[in-house]
């Protein structure tokens, strides 16, 4: 008996090979789709928020921008950037470099290689350089969005004929603006090792070693900060019933401390502000028993002070010691 042959085995089919790379090519055909339309988008976002600062009287200006950072992070490099607000107030920097991850794009993180020239209305221009100067802004979308600043090595130059400024160098600077419940924002300022120009005593007392600034206040009315500028920001803040609290302001020099706090600081309409604050001048008893020679005793106690804020002036108790800060 004769056997017929069996028949040929089938080939199995290959497709099953391609379809993850054919999924995979999808998925990077539309990845990049969503990527250029998310750098589009970005693109006239900036252009749209830049002519509605120049329309409200701001200079937004930048020689060049360039949009990168694919597949995952859109990145805006601008070459000679300047922002400048109606009063005066404004930053340029020869290069800014900024970047964010494509899933969030309302925190944003850039610095400047070159560092910055802060442009002060009546103080004039001021160079900012270090060896690290970089900022980032989160939840741009709410009312209080956070803010934060960093630099080391820095040094503060006045151009020219540019008014001095009270620092002239600091190891490390750390600001930064933090939303809080019930309308309330925190404004923070940490300065370690800095050389400053230091008002009469303190100025004694620290002979010319370095500072340290530690201040922590607390805004209320937040949401108030509206305007087309900062004065503008600043007026309706005050007229909304905004305040500030300071619960802590220290500055610790030559091995002395002074300590201030207190609450319901404002503004009163020249732009000064106006309250109290309770003063306590720390560990300065050893300083100025070795700076009287002796007339005063290491134990003495400067605690119990007031510093006032009124009419434009700045008094410690009776005596009066300096114009009253400007808010504005």
């Amino acid at each position: 008996m004769t056997l017929h042959d069996s028949p040929p085995p089938r080939k199995h089919s290959r497709r099953g090979l391609y379809i993850p790379f054919v999924l995979l090519a999808l998925l990077v055909v539309a990845w990049s789709a969503a990527w250029f339309w998310l750098r589009d988008q970005a693109v006239q976002r900036m252009d749209a928020g830049a002519a509605a600062l120049r329309q409200a009287g701001y200079t937004v200006t930048w020689q060049e921008r360039r949009i990168g950072g694919f597949p995952f992070r859109l990145d805006a490099d601008f070459v000679n950037f300047i922002v400048a607000e109606p009063s005066g107030w404004g930053v340029g920097a020869t290069s800014l470099k900024a970047e964010a991850y494509i899933y969030a794009l309302n925190h944003w993180v850039a610095y400047t290689p070159y560092g910055v020239i802060l442009n002060r209305p009546i103080g004039g221009r001021l160079g900012i350089n270090g060896k690290a100067l970089r900022a980032s802004i989160a939840d741009i979308d709410k009312d209080t969005p956070r803010v934060a600043v960093e630099g080391s090595n820095l040094v503060f130059t006045p151009a020219g004929d540019a008014q001095p400024y009270p620092l002239q160098s600091a190891e490390h600077l750390d600001f930064a603006i933090r939303p809080g419940p019930d309308d309330q924002g925190a404004v923070l300022l940490k300065i370690d090792g800095a050389h400053a120009q230091l008002p009469g005593l303190m100025a004694r007392i620290a002979a010319d070693r370095p500072v340290d600034i530690d201040l922590e206040v607390i805004l209320s009315k937040m949401s108030a900060f509206e305007g087309s500028n900062w004065r503008g920001m600043a007026r309706n803040w005050i007229a909304a019933g905004g305040t500030a609290q300071v619960r802590n302001a220290t500055l610790t020099a030559g091995g002395a401390e002074l300590a201030a706090h207190g609450d319901g600081l404002t503004a009163g309409p020249d732009g000064r502000v106006q309250g109290k604050l309770d003063v306590d001048l720390r560990k300065a008893g050893p300083v100025l028993s070795d700076m009287s020679g002796g007339a005063i005793p290491p134990e003495a106690n400067f605690g119990g002070a007031t510093l006032t804020f009124r009419n434009g002036e700045t008094t410690l108790g009776p005596m009066r010691i300096a114009p009253a800060p400007r808010l504005y």
